[in-house]
């Protein structure tokens, strides 16, 4: 029972850990004062609570610096002249500032999602290892949270691909306004297409990883089906298999698309 104890407090240790190095990055103090609670069971749903805040957070944040920047964007559209390549330079300022927000919000998933991750891989442990109504418990305790892994993992995948697409289209339409400006403006944006670049990059190489992690992950609960003819068995495989296929899918494309941006 001591033993058990003390892998509750670690799973939860952990995620306490990451709540506070999330505070540290967004500027908060919420997380520290989470960490405090006493109750593990209300200490998980108030993780999760916050968890779900500090994304609808980033991502109301993230939509906004977006939002700021293509109402600029049009703007310097319609310009011309020194009006035009003073629109422009606003124009950088707040992709600055929606790179910056889109970055804390991929931060904010994927710190969330490793924290589920860990915590999942702790209860399987605690599973293994009772016996009775505890390990009962402890199945329906890990069904859940495997749940609510999967969601933030495709949460995570969902966040990157976004990302990916904004930094894209970025890059397009700073490249048409650098094309016309003066060289001294040119000088002053390269730096932020640098950026902008290996902000796309960083995101595309992690969503590769995430996307053959989860089709190796779904083929791994593929073969453990194994020959098993009952109804439960082939709807599972049926909706492994599809969900298989969508990956590698998804895969694919991203490759595709890796090869057509590294012509430009």
């Amino acid at each position: 029972m001591k033993a058990t104890s003390i892998a509750a407090l670690s799973s939860f240790g952990r995620r306490a850990l990451t709540l506070a190095a999330l505070a540290t990055i967004l500027g908060g103090t919420t997380a520290p004062a989470l960490a405090q609670e006493s109750d593990p069971k209300t200490f998980r749903e108030r993780i999760g609570e916050y968890w779900h805040r500090t994304v609808n957070r980033m991502e109301s944040g993230a939509r906004a610096a977006g939002d700021e920047y293509h109402k600029v964007r049009d703007e310097a559209a319609r310009a011309s002249g020194p009006a035009r390549e003073k629109l422009v330079e606003k124009m950088a300022v707040l992709s600055r500032k929606w790179a910056i927000a889109r970055e804390k919000l991929a931060t904010s998933v994927e710190l969330h999602a490793h924290s589920l991750g860990e915590e999942y891989t702790a209860l399987e442990e605690r599973a293994r290892n009772s016996t009775g109504p505890a390990r009962e418990k402890l199945a329906a305790e890990k069904a859940k949270l495997h749940e609510e892994w999967l969601a933030a993992r495709s949460k995570l995948e969902a966040t990157l691909s976004s990302n990916m697409k904004s930094s894209h289209d970025e890059i397009d339409h700073l490249r048409d306004h650098v094309a016309g400006a003066s060289e001294s403006a040119r000088a002053r944006l390269a730096p932020h297409l640098e950026h902008l670049k290996a902000e796309f990059h960083k995101d595309r190489e992690k969503l590769a990883e995430y996307l053959e992690a989860d089709m190796k992950r779904t083929h791994d609960e593929m073969e453990k089906l194994g020959e098993a003819t009952s109804n439960t068995a082939r709807t599972a495989r049926e909706k492994l298999s599809a969900r298989y296929h969508e990956l590698r899918a998804r895969l694919e494309e991203l490759h595709k698309r890796n090869l057509a941006d590294e012509g430009r």
